[in-house]
């Protein structure tokens, strides 16, 4: 399943109504596919022939998330569903995001996070090392995965897992659909740690399931 499906089931599933996209990409592609809901979408630069995706159920937002919270957050986002976070692929702005979504975000909520099983070295490199870095090769992930054993140790109340589909989608919700005790994880730890390191303990640190797991494989 593609992160639309993934998202699409959610929205489905929970009869959720409003939908916030952060980081859309010139293209939209992920945004366009998301139907029967209301949209916001959230990025500092206007994707290609914006008007084609505006509508009274689908408003744009051309600015970075940190002035979206700050300025729109209580305005536009109260009683919020399901947000997915697709934007900077970096782990303290990853984290800053959840948080404030969490201020909004109904308690049957969800919150699905792009990009937190890199398949390489490369794909992982943080963003201060970009400039080392050729797109051309392969695509980017950043070190969003660090946000996921730094967000269960913050919120042991929510179950936080990781999809093994689709580069890894990190969801966060209060629903049981899959919960293992909360690790110990100290933020230092995870920081430092290597790509190397991360690789041996991927799948317990990060709570990496299955469609199937979640019933989500059919």
């Amino acid at each position: 399943m593609w992160r639309y499906d993934i998202i699409q089931k959610f929205i489905n599933e929970n009869k959720y109504k409003k939908y916030l996209e952060i980081g859309l990409g010139k293209e939209c592609t992920n945004f366009e596919k998301i139907v029967n809901v209301n949209k916001i979408g959230v990025d500092p630069f206007w994707p290609e022939d914006i008007e084609k995706w505006l509508s009274p159920q689908t408003k744009i937002y051309k600015m970075t998330s940190n002035d979206f919270f700050k300025n729109k957050g209580s305005e536009i986002l109260k009683n919020l569903d399901i947000a997915f976070i697709d934007g900077l692929h970096e782990y303290h702005q990853v984290i800053f995001e959840v948080q404030e979504i969490l201020k909004y975000l109904l308690p049957t909520g969800t919150i699905l996070i792009h990009d937190c099983l890199p398949f390489s070295e490369a794909m992982a490199k943080p963003l201060e090392e970009m400039s080392k870095y050729n797109a051309c090769y392969e695509p980017w992930m950043g070190d969003v995965w660090k946000s996921i054993p730094i967000l269960r140790a913050k919120f042991p109340e929510y179950s936080i897992f990781v999809i093994d589909s689709d580069c890894g989608i990190g969801v966060l919700t209060k629903q049981k659909m899959y919960l293992k005790k909360t690790g110990s994880f100290d933020e230092k730890m995870i920081n430092d740690m290597t790509y190397e390191q991360f690789q041996i303990s991927k799948r317990d640190m990060l709570n990496i399931v299955s469609l199937k797991e979640v019933g989500f494989d059919r």
